[in-house]
């Protein structure tokens, strides 16, 4: 992973199941369900931090194979 980043470059790292989601497990049936399972105010608190410049980068343990649809799920329940 290579990350390049300005001086002045505002970082959130935040991780996707048990954090983002409210549980590991269910989180990831919720996501292939396309159900909301965020945590109360975590979608507004990611839409404000992305609004005052930070970028965010979610970190997982989830399979490849789930990549593209765990990043559509995050896009539509956080609206960053």
């Amino acid at each position: 992973l290579n990350i390049s980043l300005f001086e002045d470059d505002k970082i959130l790292v935040s991780d996707v199941d048990g954090t983002l989601t409210k549980s590991d497990k269910h989180g990831i049936i919720h996501n292939f369900l396309n159900k909301h399972y965020l945590h109360d105010g975590y979608s507004e608190l990611i839409q404000k931090m992305n609004a005052h410049g930070y970028h965010i980068i979610w970190l997982t343990m989830r399979s490849f194979p789930l990549y593209q649809k765990t990043k559509d799920y995050i896009r539509t329940h956080t609206n960053v």
